[in-house]
C-alpha cells in the first residue's frame, strides 16, 4: 500500500496536491503498469503472397492500446520494426491479410499491441507460402523491388487463368483479328524454354494472362519501377540477367543487382510472320492501349543501359513479365 504523508498546507495547494497524487497512482500512469497482453490467432488461407492471421488484444492493464497489429519476418522472432500492419487500436479480437509476401518462403509472424506502456507481442507462428503457378502448372519464382512484387521469369502460360486455351500462331493473322494469340517460333528449346511465349496484346487485353492475383504491369506500374532504380535511362542495366549466353554481347551495364531476370525474346513481327532481335531486344508488354492500333511496352537491348518506353502494333508478339496486384 502507498503511504503519504502530508504536510499542513491550505486551501488550493492542499487541492492541487491531492489530484497530483491521486493522478500517481492512476494505473493509467503508473511507472508500472504493464504492456497489453496480445494473442496471435492461427493463420488460415495461406496462399503464395497472402495469408489471414490476426490476435486479441486481451488486456489493456488500464492503459489505452493506441495500435496494433502484426509483424513478419523471414529469420527469427519478429519485431515491430521489422515487416509490420496495422489494425485499428483497443482491445479484442482483429483480423488482416498480409499480402505481398514471397511464394515458397517461410515466415514467422506475431500479433502486437502498442500502449504507453510498452509494446505487448502474442504468440509467434510460423507459415510456408506456396509456390506461384500459372493456370498450366508452370512454376514461377519472383522478387520484391521496392513496394512491388515481381515475377523473375518470363510468362509462358499457354491459357488465360480461367482456362481458356490462346491460339498457337504461327502465320500472318487476318486483317482485324482481335483473338489472343502465342508465338516461341516453334522452337521449344532455344526459345519457350529460355525466353518464354510471346503474347500479342490482345491476349494483355484479356485482363486474365497472368496468374490470378497478378497483372500485366501498367505503364505507371513501369514508371514506379524505373524510378524506385534512379530512372528510366539507367534501369536496364539493374533488370537485365547478367551474361551474354541469353543476351548477345556487350549486355550493357548488365548487374541484374535486383534479380528481375530480364531475357532477351525477341519480337514476332505478325504482319511480315517473321520472329526477330532474339538474345539482342527484351520488349514487354504494358496493359495500356494507344493510339490506333498500337500499345505501350517497354524495351531493353543488349547494347543500351535503359528500359524506355514503347510502342508496338497490338497483333505483335512481345514478352510478358506478370506483377502482383496491389
Amino acid at each position: 500500500m502507498l503511504r503519504v504523508n502530508f504536510v499542513p498546507v491550505e486551501g488550493a495547494l492542499l487541492f492541487v496536491l491531492l489530484l497530483l497524487i491521486a493522478f500517481s497512482i492512476t494505473p493509467g500512469c503508473s511507472k508500472e503498469a504493464l504492456p497489453p497482453e496480445v494473442i496471435t490467432l492461427d493463420p488460415r488461407d495461406v496462399g503464395s503472397t497472402s495469408a489471414w492471421t490476426g490476435g486479441i488484444v486481451v488486456e489493456d492493464h488500464g492503459v489505452k492500446v493506441e495500435a496494433r497489429g502484426v509483424c513478419w519476418s523471414v529469420e527469427g522472432i519478429p519485431v515491430i520494426g521489422d515487416f509490420h500492419m496495422m489494425a485499428g487500436a483497443g482491445t479484442g479480437e482483429f483480423e488482416l491479410v498480409l499480402d505481398q509476401l514471397m511464394p515458397d518462403n517461410r515466415y514467422f509472424l506475431r500479433a502486437w499491441a502498442l500502449s504507453d506502456a510498452g509494446i505487448g507481442y502474442g504468440n509467434t507462428m510460423v507459415i510456408y507460402t506456396t509456390k506461384l503457378y500459372d493456370v498450366n502448372g508452370n512454376a514461377y519464382q519472383t522478387m520484391k523491388i521496392g513496394k512491388q512484387l515481381w515475377m523473375s521469369e518470363n510468362l509462358i502460360a499457354s491459357h488465360l487463368n480461367d482456362g481458356t486455351p490462346l491460339r498457337h500462331g504461327t502465320a500472318l493473322q487476318p486483317a482485324g483479328m482481335n483473338a489472343g494469340y502465342y508465338y516461341y517460333n516453334d522452337d521449344s528449346a532455344s526459345h519457350h524454354t529460355l525466353y518464354g511465349k510471346l503474347y500479342n496484346w490482345y491476349a494483355v487485353e484479356t485482363g486474365k494472362l497472368c496468374p490470378e492475383g497478378w497483372q500485366v504491369p501498367s505503364n505507371d506500374d513501369w514508371y514506379e519501377l524505373n524510378s524506385w532504380l534512379g530512372g528510366a535511362a539507367y534501369s536496364g542495366g539493374e533488370l537485365k540477367e547478367q551474361d551474354t549466353l541469353t543476351w548477345a554481347p556487350p549486355n550493357t551495364t548488365a548487374t541484374n543487382s535486383t534479380g528481375f531476370n530480364a531475357r532477351p525474346g525477341g519480337i514476332f513481327v505478325a504482319e511480315q510472320t517473321t520472329y526477330s532481335e532474339i538474345r539482342q531486344h527484351a520488349y514487354y508488354w504494358a496493359k495500356d492501349g494507344y493510339v490506333s492500333n498500337n500499345a505501350w511496352c517497354q524495351h531493353m537491348a543488349y547494347n543500351a543501359a535503359s528500359n524506355l518506353r514503347h510502342f508496338h502494333p497490338r497483333q505483335r508478339g512481345l514478352s510478358v513479365r506478370c506483377l502482383k496486384t496491389k
